[in-house]
């Protein structure tokens, strides 16, 4: 999630949706604190957060994949 002085972002859209968010523990592009921290953000605005680590570096671990797609399908249904 981007922290930038001036950019707010309405968070209060996601109540109730799911939302996904994976890092690494390894990632030595994007710090795993940033993941953390759009944990923290998202599961205050009300969304149905799944979140996981995983120790890589920056990729997507394929064993969350299928959570995905409950995910997809849950949001997907929502619209």
């Amino acid at each position: 999630m981007p922290v930038v002085d001036g950019l707010d972002l309405d968070m209060s859209a996601l109540e109730g949706f799911p939302v996904a968010n994976g890092h690494g523990t390894y990632d030595d592009v994007i710090s795993v604190q940033w993941g953390r921290q759009a944990r923290e953000r998202t599961e205050a605005s009300g969304a149905d957060v799944l979140y996981r680590e995983y120790p890589l570096p920056h990729t997507i671990d394929p064993t969350v994949v299928p959570e995905l797609r409950d995910i997809v399908r849950r949001a997907t249904t929502r619209l």
